[in-house]
């Protein structure tokens, strides 16, 4: 699996908790496990809208500069999770 799929990979889990767990940030840790930062929500709703991949993808609906895009995907995986 080439590094670029990996990513994609690990940021569309990173969405699936940070949505199953109400919460809008996660840190972001090197290979021993130190923190190095911190990924947001509108960090990923902003590099999709850069990319389009998860848009593309169909993970994303369509990004607007209001958190209508969030919103929904927050209701798409608890649908899909059965948790709504």
């Amino acid at each position: 699996m080439a590094d670029s799929e990996r990513l994609w990979l690990v940021l569309y889990a990173a969405l699936e908790r940070l949505v199953e767990h109400k919460i809008t940030g996660l840190p972001v840790v090197d290979a021993e496990g130190k923190v190095v930062g911190v990924v947001s929500d509108y960090d990923m709703l902003t590099l999709d809208n850069v990319s389009g991949r998860m848009e593309a993808a169909g993970i994303f609906p369509a990004a607007n500069m209001d958190w209508d895009a969030f919103h929904e995907v927050q209701k798409l995986i608890l649908k899909n999770t059965g948790k709504q």
